[in-house]
C-alpha cells in the first residue's frame, strides 16, 4: 500500500478511510498500470485514426 495511503488509513476519523480498498502495492502498480496502457492505446487512436 502506497505511504500516502496507510497516511490516511491511520487516520480512523476520516470517511475517506472506507472508500479505499485493501490492496497490495503489486495490485496498485498493476492497476496504475492499466490505466495507463489504456490511456495510450486511446490517444494513439485519436492521434492516427486512419489506424
Amino acid at each position: 500500500m502506497p505511504g500516502w495511503v496507510a497516511k490516511v488509513k491511520a487516520n480512523k476519523n476520516n470517511w475517506l478511510t472506507e472508500m479505499i480498498p485493501e490492496i497490495s502495492a503489486k495490485n496498485f502498480t498493476l492497476m496504475v498500470l492499466e490505466e495507463y496502457i489504456l490511456l495510450l492505446i486511446i490517444t494513439l487512436l485519436c492521434c492516427h485514426p486512419g489506424l
